[in-house]
């Protein structure tokens, strides 16, 4: 209930108040204060009493759109479909195996996988080509990191140099990150012998060959030449082609490219190395797939191999589905 002067008092009915209540200005203060509460949680009420209204229909009218009553389950035949939605990766993915070379060092693959020391040039290289991070936040943060384990730290290491953007999740499998647990450093093999295309980063007076790393996935090999007394570095590539001899056998030769041969600056060539890396990683997995049992002349991105699993799961979806009725 509201308190307000009534319309019949009068100029000298006021007077009197004045005079014969204490505090009189106080006293209307106060009622004007309880008046202005009263009337915003009168509002407040009613404003809220329309709301609920108003989401109750709206629940309502949604519930009998999106929620008949006979709900249709997925089938448990093609659970398994779902599951493989999650294992496909929502960017693209790449692996690049990284070794380097000591100046004067000779040349040989138990020589090569053995170096953990490297040089502040070398470092530096790295720092610019990717990120250095720890294994178990990659773990943590679900980044693309195959074979490495924060808790096989004795074969994995504890870092590991990342590159990410937008579209690409890269992994670089460094050799010098990786601690020396054998001498035939089998784990080291197992992760860059892996991998499509190897940065060599050569500081010693002998050139890399791809014979060198015994592989037969590695198709591509970058090796980079840092120039003495200089700020420029060399990049050379290398890879590896198939040829055919008079048996129709089908052996490797490692032949090389004379198209890239550039002499770059210290500023850039990390940029460039990586950018050339990345198209080499998708060359040579289009070439995999050409040899594969069922060759495909594409690559697939990743959201057309979601496409691919969704209208799998709804094909099979909807055919249990028929089946169900048909039975019926």
């Amino acid at each position: 209930m509201f308190l307000a002067i009534k319309l019949k008092d009068t100029a000298a009915d006021k007077l009197k108040l004045i005079k014969t209540v204490p505090n009189y200005w106080q006293y209307e203060q106060n009622n004007y204060s309880i008046n202005k509460t009263a009337l915003k949680d009168e509002f407040h009420l009613m404003i809220t009493s329309i709301d609920r209204k108003d989401e109750e229909n709206m629940l309502n009218r949604h519930n009998e759109s999106y929620f008949p009553q006979n709900v249709l389950r997925v089938p448990s035949e093609a659970r398994k479909s779902i599951e493989s939605i999650d294992n496909v990766e929502p960017v693209r993915v790449a692996k690049i195996g990284v070794v380097y070379i000591h100046s004067g060092q000779e040349i040989t693959e138990v020589n090569i996988l053995s170096n953990i020391q490297t040089s502040k040039r070398y470092k530096q290289f790295m720092l610019s080509i990717a990120k250095l991070k720890s294994i178990q936040d990659l773990q943590q943060e679900n980044f693309y990191c195959p074979l490495l384990d924060a808790n096989n730290a004795d074969n994995c290491g504890q870092y590991a140099y990342i590159w990410q953007n937008s579209i690409y999740q890269v992994l670089f499998h460094t050799s010098s990150m990786m601690p020396n647990t054998r001498w035939d450093h089998e784990f080291k093999k197992k992760l860059i012998g892996n991998d499509y295309v190897i940065i060599s980063y050569n500081e010693s007076d002998y050139p890399f060959e791809m014979q060198t790393i015994k592989t037969g996935v590695c198709q591509y090999v970058i090796e980079v030449c840092p120039q003495k007394n200089s700020s420029y570095t060399r990049v050379r590539l290398k890879r590896r082609t198939p040829t055919t001899t008079t048996q129709n056998a089908s052996t490797t030769n490692t032949k090389s490219s004379n198209n890239i041969d550039y002499l770059l600056s210290d500023d850039f060539v990390a940029s460039y190395v990586r950018v050339l890396a990345l198209c080499l990683c998708q060359q040579g997995e289009l070439e995999a797939r050409q040899r594969s049992s069922s060759p495909t002349p594409f690559l697939i991105s990743p959201w057309q191999n979601r496409l691919q699993a969704l209208r799998s799961l709804h094909t099979r979806c909807f055919l249990s589905y028929s089946n169900r009725q048909s039975s019926k």
